[in-house]
């Protein structure tokens, strides 16, 4: 259905000659990636509206989209894959955040622990989209920026808005924790630091 309606779009801007030929299937796979953001956006925005959630979701996009897009982390190799793994990883925030409240400590430890992942191996690319040299070093700085953005923001919101600064906590540690099995899978391949970097 996805690949279907991102093969239409694409036809049409071909047909009234807005796109090229030979950039057809670049553009088929952009609507698909859109089509499938905008997929998992939408139910994760009604899901919060339905748990009466709203600031607490979108808290938990703000920081999960923005530091992925520059962290990067695991990829699903399908469509309905990402988007299970993408509302699990939600529920799950939202859930660690109504049930368990953290402290300054608990975010000085994420500081510490979060740092050296991103530091070392960020950004981590998507294998259907190669980033340059010069590219990997921008982002890496944007993603440590944002990671600590984020952690003051938690610090400050916590003591006036416990349930967001939960949520910001556990949505950074979804960020950093998806991040691992590429870590692991470029270990075991025995790709050195320099390759990853």
């Amino acid at each position: 259905m996805l690949h279907k309606t991102a093969d239409y779009l694409a036809r049409n801007l071909l047909k009234h000659r807005v796109i090229q030929e030979d950039s057809f299937d670049v553009y088929v796979y952009g609507f698909e990636l859109l089509l499938s953001f905008l997929f998992s956006t939408s139910l994760i925005i009604v899901s919060g509206l339905i748990m009466q959630k709203i600031f607490e979701t979108i808290a938990f996009l703000v920081v999960f989209i923005f530091l992925r897009s520059y962290s990067g982390g695991y990829h699903a190799s399908k469509y309905y894959v990402c988007t299970i793994v993408t509302l699990c990883v939600y529920a799950l925030v939202m859930a660690a955040s109504s049930l368990l409240s953290v402290n300054y400590l608990a975010f000085v430890i994420l500081c510490i622990m979060g740092i050296v992942p991103l530091s070392i191996w960020a950004p981590i690319e998507n294998p259907n989209k190669e980033i340059s040299q010069n590219r990997k070093r921008i982002y890496k700085i944007i993603s440590i920026v944002l990671f600590l953005s984020f952690v003051a923001f938690g610090v400050l919101i916590l003591p006036h808005f416990l349930k967001i600064g939960c949520t910001v906590f556990y949505t950074l540690c979804a960020d950093i924790i998806l991040m691992l099995p590429c870590i692991i899978k470029k270990s075991m391949k025995g790709e050195t630091r320099d390759e990853v970097l």
